[in-house]
């Protein structure tokens, strides 16, 4: 789960201020043969900001999610607005805030990339028991996610995780 620091800063925050993080993870376990010939697991995770201004929106994003990279796109997506609403007419519209606090409590646990192997092999040897005269047989398990969580001005923060699973058998 993709740990909250965004939610300290919220004293950071101006009018109608986004402040997002997102997380995306991959795994992989691939056997051939019965013999363990890939083990992968990966992650990547970032921030980005988004202001609105008098009309206009600044936007700013970082590969890093950290409490530096939170403090300068916030810092650079207001700079973004100013510039921007700068070069609009005066008229623009004002967005008005939506009061009220929604946040998320709870853990969503991630296993051990050993369940992952485990299971390919338990896969691979009913197989090969199964079906004693293959030639040859692969197996592949896949999962990825993508995570997100939401902190805005108003206090109507977010928190969102949408994991996907794949099992590939070859014969």
């Amino acid at each position: 789960m993709i740990k909250d620091i965004l939610s300290p800063h919220r004293v950071l925050l101006g009018d109608h201020t986004e402040l997002r993080a997102q997380r995306n993870a991959s795994r992989g376990v691939s056997m051939l043969g019965g013999n363990l010939v890939g083990n992968t697991r990966a992650e990547k995770s970032g921030v980005n900001a988004r202001v609105y201004k008098n009309g206009v929106y600044g936007f700013a994003s970082s590969a890093e999610y950290s409490e530096e990279s939170i403090k300068s796109v916030l810092k650079a997506a207001s700079d973004n607005a100013v510039f921007l609403s700068s070069r609009v007419s005066s008229g623009s519209k004002i967005l008005t805030p939506i009061p009220g606090i929604k946040t998320m409590n709870g853990e969503i646990n991630d296993c051990e990339q050993k369940i992952y192997i485990e299971f390919a092999k338990e896969t691979d040897e009913y197989i090969a028991k199964k079906y004693p005269n293959l030639v040859s047989r692969s197996v592949s398990i896949r999962s990825d996610s993508m995570e997100k969580r939401l902190c805005v001005n108003d206090g109507f923060d977010s928190y969102s995780l949408v994991p996907r699973s794949f099992v590939y058998v070859f014969l």
